[in-house]
């Protein structure tokens, strides 16, 4: 993880395809960015879909479940 003095954070993770991340939330916005594959992002208002080169920005104390899909071997 990385800090800055304007409190950014910055962490990579490399998931699976079928990666499940349980209902939760953060106490900072979150930008979820599929590199590869494609994440899905549920609330309980709806859900969303970033494609490869795409993000969702998630706001500050919002409870999401997230799913990875389709990522390719590598």
């Amino acid at each position: 993880m990385i800090k800055s003095e304007a409190s950014l954070y910055a962490v990579k993770y490399n998931h699976l395809s079928g990666h499940h991340i349980t209902d939760h939330c953060h106490e900072e916005a979150q930008l979820t960015i599929a590199v590869s594959g494609t994440v899905r992002v549920q609330t309980e208002s709806g859900w969303w879909l970033a494609l490869p080169g795409m993000a969702i920005l998630i706001p500050p104390e919002l409870y999401t479940v997230l799913f990875t899909l389709n990522r390719p071997n590598s």
